[in-house]
């Protein structure tokens, strides 16, 4: 299974090598790993910033009981809980 990512990746990283230096070149397979290692890091990132966007997902959530959870759930009170819970609009 692993195998089979790996072989999608390269075979997307291949033709983005190509772009910047020749397949018959001797370090080809070097640019073509390190063009695989970006796409893997811009695939990691890329998934990161998806679970922040959707809310219940592992992400942010700003539910109306956010504070009184928090503070149930810590040895902090409610109201010292605002500070930190709620998004400073006016700054």
């Amino acid at each position: 299974m692993i195998a089979w990512i790996l072989r999608i990746i390269l075979v997307l990283a291949a033709p983005i090598a190509a772009l910047f230096i020749s397949r018959g070149a001797l370090n080809f397979g070097i640019v073509e790993t390190l063009v695989a290692v970006i796409l893997i890091a811009g695939f990691a990132v890329l998934a990161a910033v998806w679970t922040l966007r959707r809310p219940g997902a592992g992400g942010i959530n700003r539910s109306p009981n956010l504070r009184r959870q928090i503070a149930l759930s810590s040895s902090i009170r409610v109201d010292e809980c605002r500070l930190w819970c709620e998004p400073q609009l006016g700054q």
